[in-house]
C-alpha cells in the first residue's frame, strides 16, 4: 500500500478518538471535535459501533421520564411526526419495551487482535499495551520522575527506537535485530512494513489500525491532541499519532516473532471468520428509538423553559435607577448568584459575559514560575501578564526551576515539607477546624499585575480595544453607575484532579481572579478612558470605580479586592453586607444537591457545610459543578430578571434591538458556543455512557505523569469526566435560547460556517424569540419553523 492510501486510513480513524488534553488545562471541549462537521446522532452512531457500546442511557431511564410526567406522547409525536404510519407503529414498540440484556465487549469487538491472541495463546493485548503505557507515561511525564527519560528532544518514535537500540538491554520482547530495519525510518514507512510483514493482504489494514487506536483511546486520544497543539505541556514533547501507531505495531511485532512467528503473514482466509461475526450491538431501530426518545426529552426541555419565560412576570423598574453594576461569567453556577443579588439587592444591575472579560494573556504568578493560559482555549494567547505581588511562597519557583539540584538539598527539603504536609493533613481531616463564624466575604488588596509595558504586556490602545468589546457586547455604553464590579470566579477543592472542571471556562480552567484584576486595572486607567471615549464614544464618568472581586463556586465565599481609599465607604460597606446575605441564601439553595444535606434550613449552617466540602481531603463531591447545565440564554437581562432557571443557564447580557445585522451576536457566539455548547458535551457524553465514553468512578483514579489519570497505574487514559460529577445531569444538546430574528442568527450562520456547523449539524439547539412579534421559533433541518407550545 502507498503511504497516501495509509495516510488516509489513518486519518478516518482518527476521528474516533476523544479529544483528551492534558489535567492542567481546561477539560471542557468536545470530545469528539473532528465531528462536529457530521450529523449529532449519525456521530453518535458511528462512535458507538466503533467502541461496540450503547451510546445512550439505558432504556428504562426515558420511560421512567415518561412515567414521571417529564416526557409526554405529545412530545414523542413531535419527534415522529414525519415517520410514516407505520414506522410510527414499529417504533412505538420498541420505545416501551422492557430492557433488554446486551453483549458488551469489555473493549470492544477487535476480529484480528483475538485471531493473534488465540494463536500466541497469550493477549496480545495484554502483552503489549504495558510496554507502552510505561514509556507514553515516562515520556509525556511533566515532572513526577526527577530524571528525564534520554533521546526525548529528538520525538517520540525516535526516542523509542533509540533508547532500544542503544541500551545494553532492550525492552523485553525487542531486540536490536529486530529494531535496525526501522532506524531512521519514518514514521508511515514504518507502519507500512510491519503491516506488510503482519498480513498478505491490504485489505486487512484498516482493521487491524482501527482496533489498534481504539483499544487504548485514551493514550491515543492524547497524542493526538498533543501533536496539533503542542502549547499544552508545560514540558513540551515532540509527537505524532503515526508515530504512536508505528510503536504499537513494532511491540506487537516482536512478541509474535517473540512467541510464534510461524503464523505470519496473516492470509484472508485465515481471518474472515473472525471478521464476518456480527458486531453491532443496536439495531438501526433500536438505535432511532433511542433517538427518539433523545429528542423527546430536550424538546419537553425547550417547550417547558419557553412556557416559564412567558408566564414569568417581569418586574418593572426605572433605567437609570441602579445604584452599582455588577459583571459575572456567564457560567452557569453564577446563575443562582445573580438571581438572589436582583432578589435581595434590587439596586445592583447585573451583566454576564464569558469571564476572561475580552482578555488574551499568559499569566505568571512570578517571573520564575510557568505561564499558563488564562483565556478559552480556541483564543490565541498574544500577551503575558506577571504578577508583581510579592508572596512568601514564592521561594518554591527558584528550587522548582533550579536545574542543579543535589541528592542531599533534596532529602531535606523532601523531609521538611513532608513532615510540614503530613501534620496539616492530619490536622485537616481528623480535627478539621470549625469554620462557621468566618465571614462568606472577605477583603484583600488588589493584585499588582504588570500589564502595561511593550516587551510581552498589553499597551494602552490594545487595552482600550478589549475592553470596549466587553463594554459593547453586553451594552454596557452609557449610564455607568458609580460602582462598578467584575466577578470573575473559580473553585477550591482539595485532592482533585479535575479541578480545572470546577474553574472558569473562559480562562482555560483557571480561576478568574487574575482576568478580573487585568480587567479593572485596564478600564480604571486614565489613558484607557481617554482613547475609549475619543475612539469609541464610551464616556466612563471621572466617579467611577470597577472593583475586582472572586467568587468561589465551592465554598460559596466572594473576595473583593478594594483599594485602601475605598476601604471605608459607606457605598462598599453597604454592598458587602448585601452580598454575604445572597451568599448564604445561595448556600442554602446549593445544599439541597448533596442528599444528606437536603433538610439543612440554616443558612449559617449550610454555608459551613461547604467551605468543609472544599477543604475534605476524602471528598469525591466538593461541588457538582456543571451538573445542570441545559441552557444558554443570550438576551437583555430585564426580560429575565427574577426569573429561576434552576441553575441550568449560562447567562449573556444582549440587546437585540442594537444589533441589526447581528455583528454583536456573531462575537458573541464565537465564544459562547465553543465554550458553553463544549462543556455541555462533555457532561452529555460522561453522562450518556460513563463506562466507555467517560472516566468512571473517581475513587479508583490514579495521577499519571501530571498529565492524567487511570484505573490503576498502567491502564488507558481516561477522557470525560467521572461519575461523581454528572450523576445527576439532565442528559441533554445544550439549547441556546437568543433574542432576536432568526432572519438575523441566519445571517450570523450564513456568515460563520464554524458556527453554523455546530448548528446545522445538531450538536447545540437553537431556539429565539422574535424581540418585534414575540413569536418563538426553533431551528430545526437548517431552518427556523414556529414553536408550538405542545
Amino acid at each position: 500500500m502507498n503511504n497516501e492510501d495509509l495516510n488516509l486510513i489513518i486519518a478516518r480513524n482518527k476521528r474516533f478518538l476523544p479529544n483528551v488534553r492534558p489535567l492542567q488545562n481546561f477539560l471542557h471541549l468536545s470530545l469528539y471535535p473532528d465531528y462536529i462537521e457530521k450529523d449529532f446522532f449519525q456521530s453518535l452512531k458511528e462512535i458507538g459501533s466503533a467502541y461496540s457500546t450503547i451510546p445512550f442511557l439505558e432504556l428504562s431511564y426515558y420511560q421512567n421520564l415518561f412515567q414521571k410526567g417529564e416526557i409526554t406522547r405529545s412530545h414523542i409525536n413531535h419527534v415522529l411526526k414525519n415517520a410514516s404510519p407505520e414506522k410510527q407503529r414499529r417504533l412505538q414498540d420498541i420505545l416501551f419495551r422492557n430492557n433488554q440484556y446486551f453483549l458488551i465487549p469489555e473493549k470492544g469487538q477487535r476480529p484480528l487482535h483475538r485471531f493473534i491472541s488465540e494463536k500466541l495463546g497469550q493477549s496480545i493485548n495484554e502483552l503489549t499495551e504495558p510496554i507502552l503505557i510505561r514509556f507514553l507515561s515516562n515520556y509525556f511525564d511533566q515532572g513526577i520522575s526527577h530524571w528525564s527519560m534520554p533521546f526525548i528532544n529528538e520525538g517520540l518514535l525516535h526516542c523509542f527506537i533509540q533508547l532500544n537500540t542503544t541500551s545494553l538491554l532492550p525492552i523485553y520482547p525487542m531486540t536490536k535485530s529486530a529494531l535496525e530495519p526501522f532506524v531512521g525510518q519514518d514514521s508511515v514507512v514504518i507502519i507500512n512494513s510491519i503491516l506488510n510483514k503482519i498480513f498478505d493482504n491490504e485489505g486487512l489494514y484498516e482493521t487491524y489500525l482501527q482496533s489498534s487506536l481504539l483499544s487504548l483511546k485514551g493514550w491515543a486520544g492524547f497524542v493526538k491532541t498533543i501533536e496539533t497543539n503542542p502549547d499544552l505541556l508545560v514540558d513540551q514533547r515532540k509527537c505524532s499519532l503515526n508515530e504512536y501507531i508505528a510503536i504499537r505495531l513494532i511491540i506487537d511485532y516482536c512478541w509474535i516473532l517473540k512467541l510464534n512467528s510461524k503464523i505470519l503473514p496473516i492470509t484472508q482466509t485465515e481471518a474472515d471468520p473472525y471478521l464476518q461475526q456480527n458486531t453491532q450491538i443496536l439495531t438501526n431501530d433500536e438505535f432511532e428509538s433511542y433517538e427518539i426518545w433523545q429528542r423527546a426529552l430536550e424538546e419537553s426541555l425547550i417547550q417547558k423553559t419557553v412556557s416559564e419565560i412567558k408566564e414569568h412576570q417581569i418586574q418593572p423598574h426605572e433605567e437609570n435607577a441602579h445604584e452599582a453594576q455588577a459583571v459575572f461569567c456567564i457560567d452557569d453556577r453564577e446563575c443562582l448568584l445573580r438571581r438572589n443579588i436582583e432578589l435581595i439587592a434590587p439596586t445592583i444591575q447585573t451583566f454576564g459575559t464569558p469571564g476572561h472579560f475580552g482578555l488574551d494573556f499568559m499569566y505568571k504568578e512570578h517571573k520564575k514560575s510557568f505561564p499558563i493560559k488564562s483565556c478559552p482555549p480556541p483564543v490565541k494567547a498574544q500577551f503575558e501578564i506577571l504578577n508583581n505581588t510579592p508572596k512568601e511562597k514564592y521561594r518554591h519557583y527558584q528550587w522548582q526551576n533550579n536545574h542543579n539540584q543535589n541528592i542531599f538539598e533534596e532529602l531535606i527539603v523532601t523531609f521538611k515539607d513532608g513532615i510540614k504536609s503530613f501534620l496539616n493533613l492530619f490536622f485537616k481531616t481528623f480535627i478539621p477546624i470549625k469554620l462557621n463564624k468566618q465571614s462568606p466575604l472577605k477583603i484583600t488588596k488588589p493584585m499588582n499585575l504588570a500589564i502595561f509595558n511593550s516587551e510581552f504586556g498589553y499597551n494602552f490602545d490594545q487595552a482600550a480595544d478589549r475592553v470596549a468589546s466587553v463594554l459593547t457586547s453586553i451594552n454596557l455604553v452609557a449610564d455607568f453607575s458609580d460602582t462598578l464590579f467584575i466577578v470573575g470566579h473559580g473553585s477550591t477543592t482539595t485532592n482533585n484532579p479535575y479541578y480545572v472542571a470546577y474553574g472558569c471556562g473562559a480562562c482555560s480552567g483557571r480561576d478568574g481572579d487574575v482576568n478580573a484584576n487585568a480587567f479593572v486595572t485596564m478600564v480604571n486607567h486614565s489613558e484607557v478612558r481617554s482613547i475609549l471615549l475619543s475612539k469609541y464614544k464610551i464616556n466612563i464618568p471621572d466617579k467611577t470605580t470597577f472593583i475586582a472581586c472572586f467568587h468561589d463556586t465551592t465554598s460559596e465565599e466572594i473576595h473583593i479586592y478594594l483599594p485602601d481609599h475605598l476601604s471605608q465607604d459607606p457605598k462598599i460597606q453597604f454592598y458587602r453586607a448585601q452580598f454575604e446575605k445572597v451568599l448564604l441564601k445561595n448556600a442554602l439553595e446549593r445544599v439541597s444537591d448533596f442528599k444528606h444535606l437536603e433538610n439543612t434550613k440554616n443558612p449559617l449552617k449550610a454555608q459551613q457545610k461547604l467551605r468543609e466540602r472544599a477543604h475534605a481531603i476524602f471528598e469525591p463531591r466538593p461541588e457538582l459543578g456543571h451538573t445542570n447545565n441545559a441552557l444558554t440564554v443570550i438576551g437583555d437581562r430585564s426580560k429575565y430578571q427574577g426569573l429561576s432557571f434552576k441553575r441550568r443557564a449560562f447567562l449573556q447580557s444582549y440587546k437585540p434591538e442594537q444589533d441589526t445585522e447581528g455583528f454583536i451576536l456573531e462575537s458573541i457566539l464565537g465564544a459562547t458556543i465553543p465554550v458553553c455548547g463544549g462543556i455541555s458535551l462533555d457532561y452529555l457524553f460522561s453522562r450518556l455512557n460513563n463506562r466507555d465514553m467517560a472516566a468512571g468512578s473517581k475513587l479508583s483514579h490514579n495521577v499519571i505523569g501530571l498529565i492524567g489519570v487511570s484505573h490503576g497505574s498502567e491502564d488507558d487514559l481516561l477522557a470525560g469526566l467521572p461519575q461523581q460529577m454528572v450523576e445527576m445531569h439532565i442528559p441533554c444538546r445544550n439549547i441556546f435560547f437568543i433574542d432576536q430574528s432568526p432572519k438575523i442568527i441566519q445571517k450570523v450562520f450564513q456568515r460563520n460556517q464554524h458556527l453554523a456547523s455546530w448548528v446545522n449539524n445538531g450538536w447545540i439547539r437553537v431556539c429565539c424569540c422574535d424581540p418585534l412579534s414575540g413569536v418563538y421559533y426553533v431551528h430545526n433541518s437548517n431552518f427556523f419553523e414556529r414553536l408550538g407550545i405542545i
